[in-house]
């Protein structure tokens, strides 16, 4: 299977969903599950957000608020083909979606092992002063699996920062959310 590191959309029937990766990974990441949930009778449209699938530099310049808006706009790109939509996302795209339940209207939300709060503030804050001149931070080894999907091999730092900006922002915006939540975590999720 060729890499799919760039959106996918599958267009079926009623009704639609929106997937999205987390961060540093792309839609490769999804794509097997958008597959079978085409399969099953699903739209499903899934957005690269801005920085990924490029270069890690890319996405060490990019602000939360891109990631964001890429959601709202691929959202409303699948609100004019369906008048039923979910959001599902992993990780960093689970947050996005439940951000996104906060403010629009959805049918429901899938989140898969998704933050919304940095518990490690040592590391949050050892990254806060290192990330203007330690850009990337060397990942582990792809478990084995994870091999079918495209990810950078390094934990750009200052996406980081920006994610836990968005957090942070996400946080206050939780009791506002009214939409029915599915959530799915590991245990071997790690903080």
């Amino acid at each position: 299977m060729e890499l799919n590191k760039k959106s996918f959309y599958f267009e079926n029937g009623e009704p639609g969903i929106l997937l999205l990766h987390g961060l540093t990974g792309s839609p490769s990441e999804m794509y097997e599950l958008g597959r079978f949930l085409s399969d099953k009778g699903f739209t499903v449209l899934c957005p690269l957000l801005p920085g990924h699938s490029t270069t890690p530099e890319d996405l060490n310049n990019r602000k939360w608020q891109e990631w964001y808006i890429s959601a709202i706009e691929s959202l409303a790109t699948l609100k004019n083909k369906c008048k039923k939509v979910f959001a599902c996302g992993l990780s960093l795209g689970g947050s996005i979606s439940l951000h996104l339940a906060a403010h629009y209207k959805l049918e429901g939300v899938i989140i898969l092992a998704a933050p919304v709060k940095f518990s490690q503030k040592k590391l949050l804050f050892f990254i806060s002063i290192t990330r203007k001149f330690i850009k990337c931070k060397k990942k582990k080894k792809n478990p084995e699996g994870l091999t079918e999907r495209f990810s950078y091999n390094c934990y750009p730092l200052n996406s980081i920062f920006e994610m836990n900006k968005f957090l942070n922002h996400l946080y206050d915006d939780l009791p506002d959310i009214q939409t029915p939540l599915l959530l799915i975590y590991s245990k071997k999720d790690r903080d």
